[in-house]
């Protein structure tokens, strides 16, 4: 897989988009109280619940762990939508929250694990062969990255170049093995600081 991907939904996509559509849906009311009506949050759990429209039940709460996980699906779509693209670690990172609210969309878990530390920078000094390329094997450096920093997600690799340029990119959009590729026209994936 590429850095990102268009944002709109694939048929790949369609489960993870769809999640998003059910959440939507499915605190419509909640967020309906919060505008019309009047927002309750339990002093002793601090879970969010809403005043319920006459002869109507009361909106599905919102229990402390998934306001922070409906917060970053929020802001990360928004950021996908303003982009037009979604990252390989956001796509993870909002994978992890929508699974944080399957009580709300009904759907089971992707499964994904947490991102977990800081994100490490990991630095390569290469040196382009005779015709400007550069032959990395990014399995080698991954590993190398997991064996100096363990217990982290994601890394972010520079490849520092002899003219000082600066090719960035996440590792975990690389691909795995040996890749030759043009100083000149880089993977996708990767961008000039």
């Amino acid at each position: 897989m590429g850095a990102s991907r268009p944002c709109r939904p694939s048929t790949a996509d369609l489960t993870f988009w769809s999640r998003i559509m059910k959440i939507y849906a499915s605190t419509a009311e909640l967020r309906d109280a919060l505008a019309h009506r009047r927002l309750t949050v339990d002093q002793s759990t601090g879970d969010i619940g809403g005043a319920p429209r006459p002869n109507k039940p009361a909106p599905k709460a919102l229990i402390g762990g998934e306001q922070s996980a409906f917060c970053r699906v929020a802001v990360g779509v928004a950021d996908a939508v303003i982009k037009g693209e979604l990252s390989t670690r956001r796509a993870g990172q909002l994978s992890w929250a929508l699974d944080q609210l399957t009580s709300h969309h009904g759907q089971p878990p992707f499964g994904v694990s947490p991102a977990r530390g800081l994100i490490p920078v990991v630095i390569v000094r290469p040196w382009p062969g005779q015709s400007n390329e550069l032959m990395l094997d990014f399995a080698h450096i991954r590993d190398r990255a997991h064996a100096a920093v363990g217990g982290v997600s994601h890394y972010d690799l520079e490849i520092h170049l002899p003219d000082g340029r600066v090719l960035a990119g996440p590792l975990e959009d690389a691909p795995s093995g040996p890749v030759v590729f043009s100083v000149e026209s880089p993977p996708g994936w990767l961008r000039w600081l």
